[in-house]
C-alpha cells in the first residue's frame, strides 16, 4: 500500500473502528512501532518516506511531503501539506517500555492539489496572504510565508504484551496573518482485547478544544493486547481554519499501533 495515499486518506478514529483497523490511517503507513511476540519494540521508517532525518533503535524521524489534506469547504482550492513524524522510546525501566509519537503538519509548505494535475508552486502562503520578514528577524529570505504548524503527540506504553495510551498533547502556531482556528476537537481511542475480558473493547472519548493554542489530555484506558492486527492505540486531531470567506478543514491521526 502506498504510504502517501494512506496518509492523505486519514480516517477518524470512528472510521478506523468501522474498518477493523486493517489500514493504519496515518504516520506514513504505520505502524512505525512494531512489537514482536516476545515483547521486543522496534521503530521503523517507511520505505517511501520522502526524507529520513533520524533512524536509530530508540528514535526515528522522517517527512512525508503530502502527508495531510486541507479540504476547502467554501469552494476554493484543496491543499496538501508535509507531515514530520518523530517516534522515540523514552524509557525501558522495570519491564515497561514508554515512548511518544509526534506528528507536525506544516501548512506553510502546503500546495494546491487538483485532480489530474501535478502539484505546482502555489503555496498556502500565496493563497492566504504572505508576510515579509524584516532583516532583523534573521531570515535567509526576505519574503517567506508564516507557517501554521499543527502538532499531535501521543504517549504510549508497552508492558507484558499489552499497549496503552497515557497522554495526548497538541496545538498549533504561529498563525498566518488573518488566518485563525475557528474550532478544533480531539478523539482519543483504543481498540483491542483487554486483559481479563473476552472479545474486543473500544475505549473512545471526544474533547472539544475550540481555538486553544495548546492542550493536554490524560487517559487511563485499559491496555490492549499486542501484537494484533486489529489492535489500535491513538488519537485524531480535527480543526477548522478560516481566513475571510474561506474555510479549510483538516484531520490527522496519530497511531502507535
Amino acid at each position: 500500500m502506498n504510504t502517501k495515499k494512506t496518509i492523505i486518506g486519514t480516517l477518524a478514529i470512528s472510521a478506523l473502528f468501522a474498518t477493523g483497523f486493517t489500514v493504519k490511517a496515518d504516520v506514513a503507513e504505520a505502524p512505525s512501532v512494531d512489537v514482536s511476540k516476545s515483547g521486543k519494540v522496534s521503530l521503523n521508517v517507511p520505505k517511501d518516506a520522502d526524507k529520513v532525518i533520524t533512524n536509530t533503535k530508540k528514535e526515528v524521524k522522517y517527512v512525508v511531503n503530502d502527508g495531510v489534506i486541507l479540504d476547502n469547504t467554501s469552494g476554493g482550492h484543496n491543499l496538501t501539506a508535509p507531515v514530520t513524524v518523530e517516534i522515540e522510546v523514552t524509557s525501558t525501566a522495570k519491564g515497561t517500555i514508554k515512548g511518544e509519537t509526534t506528528y507536525t503538519a506544516d501548512f506553510g509548505e502546503a500546495e494546491v492539489t487538483k485532480k489530474g494535475e501535478n502539484l505546482k508552486a502555489s503555496s498556502f502562503g500565496n493563497l492566504l496572504g504572505t508576510k515579509t520578514f524584516a532583516a532583523s528577524q534573521n531570515q535567509s529570505k526576505s519574503d517567506k510565508t508564516y507557517s501554521v504548524k499543527f502538532r499531535l503527540n501521543i504517549n504510549w506504553t508497552v508492558s507484558n504484551g499489552y499497549a496503552g495510551l497515557t497522554k495526548v498533547t497538541g496545538g498549533y502556531g504561529p498563525s498566518v496573518d488573518r488566518v485563525y482556528v475557528a474550532n478544533s476537537r480531539v478523539t482519543t481511542a483504543t481498540n483491542g482485547q483487554v486483559k481479563g475480558m473476552g472479545g474486543y473493547s473500544q475505549q473512545v472519548d471526544d474533547k472539544s478544544e475550540g481555538g486553544n493554542l495548546s492542550w493536554s489530555i490524560t487517559r487511563n484506558y485499559k491496555p490492549v493486547k499486542i501484537p494484533s492486527a486489529s489492535a489500535m492505540v491513538g488519537a485524531t486531531y480535527f480543526a477548522t481554519l478560516k481566513r475571510g470567506n474561506s474555510t479549510w478543514t483538516f484531520e490527522t491521526t496519530n497511531r502507535a499501533y
